[in-house]
């Protein structure tokens, strides 16, 4: 991608594709994608495309072989990478110089190290472990592998140790890896075609069924953390550096998160995509169904079924996706006079009152709907009925009470026969509002007691795991 290059192939018809005139179908959609590429096409007939035609095609056998007599000894391999590319040099195999991956090579390799080679002497002199004054002089490594001495083998040439895995349902025999071969090899088994840079786990269950060396799990954790594609990628869980803060509200519509969450299985009415907004205070839920998410239909969407119902709200929080970012969501905010809050690039906790209502709304459609999940938008609205009936953890208190100031009666209150809620009979309507007022009032002072106890037990929570750390003008940071 983004470099010109060259294709020799001895197919022919992919020389004139890029000419046709008129490209149609099949064709049209293959060339679609080639022209994203820059790149030239040269044929080559087949009888000089062998380099790449042999790949395709069975090995022949040595006495049938036209090729027989021709070159079958002469197979050359680079010393070494370094030295490959300072002078260039090859050497025939029966050379000293051996292919690093190789059974030779790992012969000579352990030869060369000094504390495999000792005790690969040791074990081919006698299989009797020796006394323990014969390696007490020895390194580390020499004592690790003497205790194993009733593990270990001779096999073809090269130390070998019987590995029992966890359950003892299966036996492995390990190669003891020289210090020379263990960053390529942990380069190849972490990062390499079957490597996939898996997590820890992952990659020392292969280590084990290959290889050992006394210092395997130490130089493993070692070199996952100097892993630069896994410290480039995996984010893990962010360190927390600071105390938790809870910005909290004293009433209801004054400030209301908004996300969009999908895309969704496409409904019966074209519905991918829900709008979904949380009060702060009353927990009051509003999920609306789109079929798209640009900055107009969003726009829409509020007017229609949130502000021209409730009013706008005072604060109004947000990421910062395209929708909430245009100009035209910008000048809807400016007119309704709504102050508009943004959470910090990449850190969706901030919004996480609206991105834990996800959590609970996908769970209830996921138990509604039916196998082919086309009806979720027939079923959004009765689950949201659902959610702001049932008290809400952080209050106490359903959102229903909280923001509409009485309970809602459901259906199966009607259908049992049951009273309304009972209270202080009001004469004349301004009694009742007093009444209701009074009753807001309490309701309220209530909900901010939870609201705030909820907070202070999060935060305590939180800041057990804080590690401080203050950074200085010119530190190294990652």
């Amino acid at each position: 991608m983004g470099r010109r290059f060259r294709i020799r192939t001895d197919h022919a018809p992919l020389t004139w594709l890029r000419k046709t005139p008129e490209p149609v179908g099949q064709q049209a959609r293959w060339l679609e994608i080639m022209e994203e590429y820059d790149f030239t096409v040269e044929h080559r007939p087949g009888v000089r495309h062998s380099n790449a035609d042999a790949l395709s095609r069975h090995p022949c056998s040595v006495k049938t072989c036209v090729c027989k007599g021709h070159q079958l000894e002469s197979r050359y391999v680079v010393k070494s990478v370094s030295a490959a590319k300072e002078t260039s040099e090859v050497t025939d195999v029966a050379d000293e110089d051996i292919e690093f991956w190789s059974l030779d090579g790992l012969h000579n390799a352990q030869k060369n190290d000094a504390d495999v080679a000792f005790i690969l002497n040791l074990m081919e002199k006698s299989t009797e472990k020796p006394p323990l004054e014969v390696v007490a002089c020895q390194s580390e490594e020499v004592r690790v592998l003497w205790g194993m001495w009733p593990s270990l083998r001779v096999w073809n040439g090269s130390l070998q140790r019987r590995f029992v895995s966890v359950d003892g349902s299966t036996i492995t025999w390990q190669v003891i890896l020289p210090k020379q071969m263990r960053r390529e090899f942990l380069s190849v088994i972490h990062g390499g075609m079957t490597g996939g840079h898996l997590a820890r786990r992952r990659t020392a269950a292969s280590i084990q069924a290959r290889a050992y060396w006394p210092t395997w799990s130490t130089d493993l954790d070692m070199f996952l953390r100097e892993c630069q594609p896994c410290a480039q990628y995996h984010k893990g869980s962010a360190p927390k550096k600071a105390h938790l803060r809870t910005p909290l509200v004293g009433e209801p519509w004054f400030r209301v998160s908004i996300d969009i969450t999908g895309p969704h299985p496409r409904s019966s009415k074209s519905n991918q995509y829900i709008l979904t907004l949380v009060d702060h205070f009353s927990k009051w839920a509003e999920a609306i169904p789109l079929r798209n998410h640009t900055a107009p239909t969003v726009a829409r969407a509020l007017m229609t079924h949130v502000f021209s119902r409730f009013a706008a709200p005072r604060q109004l929080l947000s990421d910062r996706g395209t929708e909430f970012e245009s100009e035209l969501f910008a000048e809807l905010i400016k007119w309704m006079e709504i102050d508009k809050l943004r959470i910090t690039a990449y850190h969706h906790s901030c919004n996480g009152t609206v991105e834990r209502f996800h959590r609970t709304l996908n769970s209830m459609l996921g138990k509604a709907v039916k196998e082919s999940q086309r009806d979720w938008d027939e079923k959004l609205p009765l689950d949201l009925a659902a959610y702001r009936a049932t008290p809400h953890e952080s209050t106490g208190m359903s959102p229903n009470k909280l923001f509409l100031g009485h309970e809602v009666r459901m259906p199966i209150d009607v259908v049992m026969g049951l009273p309304p809620e009972e209270g202080n009979m009001a004469a004349t309507p301004h009694d009742y509002l007093d009444i209701l007022q009074n009753d807001a009032s309490n309701a309220y002072r209530l909900a901010r007691e939870k609201l705030r106890a909820s907070a202070e037990r999060r935060k305590r929570y939180y800041d057990v795991k804080v590690k401080s750390e203050q950074f200085e003008v010119g530190d190294w940071v990652y």
